[in-house]
């Protein structure tokens, strides 16, 4: 009799022990919405023109992703070699992107707009109970310059290439410098409480 209340604990605690850990399992969903704006002070729309990737890795291993890059759906290791993604987003009818089943809490997610050799990145370190997170970014063509000009939007790194036509002296703004330092997060969607990094 004994040895059955002994094994009658031992199996509530095991059971406990399971069934506390399910609440630690990832599955999250990051929802983003890709806007274009090609004039400064022009209007932002939606496009559909935008894939995207995501991998389960941590960009500390990684170089900075280039736009061939992006366009492969690939990532390169610092040390040499690449790393192919993980797996592709769903796109709903109003061409928002969902990243859906997110499993690990070390991801990089990477958006490529073909159409204006335009592509962003971010790193995503996700916690038990990060079960839906929104954003947006926002590709602001008009910044482009005589080089490629790199900024921030609200936890994404936005890369523009070189424009076509040649920039006047004042016109190309961010020409000489890769980024402002400044965030362009006005009108942010993120949830407060889903607060990735």
């Amino acid at each position: 009799m004994k040895k059955i209340k002994i094994l009658l604990i031992l199996f509530l605690c095991l059971s406990l022990f399971f069934s506390c850990g399910k609440n630690d399992i990832l599955d999250s969903t990051f929802e983003v919405a890709p806007y274009i704006q090609k004039t400064q002070n022009g209007i932002e729309y939606i496009t559909s023109d935008v894939e995207g990737y995501f991998f389960y890795a941590d960009s500390t291993f990684f170089e900075e992703p280039t736009y061939e890059d992006a366009l492969s759906g690939t990532i390169r290791y610092k040390s040499g070699g690449t790393l192919s993604y993980t797996g592709l987003p769903d796109k709903d009818d109003n061409f928002v992107i969902y990243f859906r089943n997110l499993i690990q809490s070390e991801i990089i997610l990477i958006l490529v707009d073909k159409t204006n050799e335009v592509f962003c990145w971010r790193q995503l370190y996700l916690e038990p109970g990060q079960n839906y997170i929104t954003t947006r970014v926002r590709f602001r063509l008009w910044r482009a310059g005589v080089n490629t000009f790199t900024y921030k939007d609200g936890g994404w790194t936005v890369v523009l290439p070189p424009s076509d036509a040649e920039e006047d002296e004042g016109d190309g703004e961010g020409d000489d410098d890769e980024d402002d330092g400044e965030e362009d997060d006005e009108g942010e969607q993120e949830d407060e409480n889903h607060e990735e990094e």
